[in-house]
This record gives structure tokens, C-alpha cells and sequence, in this order.
């Protein structure tokens, strides 16, 4: 399991309880850093042709297993 710093951690909470709104916690960065640990994928939430592309993020199994208690 990742050694995650707080801030880490407490953006995989937000992830978890469906706040995808990046911001003070969830930068660019720590996101980038979850994704290459593997706990959090990009999903597409919105696919219309006319639209722009639109994505979510959500936790992996990994992701779940590092806010696991233990």
C-alpha cells in the first residue's frame, strides 16, 4: 500500500463520498499522483457529440483498500 500524505488522503475521501470538485484539496497534482498509484480512474460522464468531453474520477479497488481502516 502507497504511503499517502494527508492531503492525498482526504481528496480520496471527497472522491469517495462523490465530490469529484477539484480545488484546495483535490489539485491537479494530487490527482495526477493518485492516477499514477492506481486508486483513482477517469470516467466519462458526458459523451454527446456537440458537447465537450466531460470526466469524473471515481476510486479504484486500490483506492478503496487505501482508505480502508487497518
Amino acid at each position: 500500500m502507497p504511503n499517502l500524505d494527508p492531503t492525498e488522503r482526504e481528496c480520496l475521501r471527497r472522491i469517495a463520498r462523490g465530490n469529484t470538485d477539484t480545488g484546495v484539496v483535490c489539485t491537479d497534482q494530487v490527482l495526477r499522483r493518485l492516477a499514477e498509484l492506481g486508486l483513482i480512474e477517469q470516467v466519462p460522464t458526458l459523451a454527446l457529440p456537440l458537447e465537450m468531453p466531460r470526466s469524473a474520477v471515481r476510486l479504484t479497488t486500490a483506492g478503496h483498500a487505501a482508505l480502508a481502516p487497518g
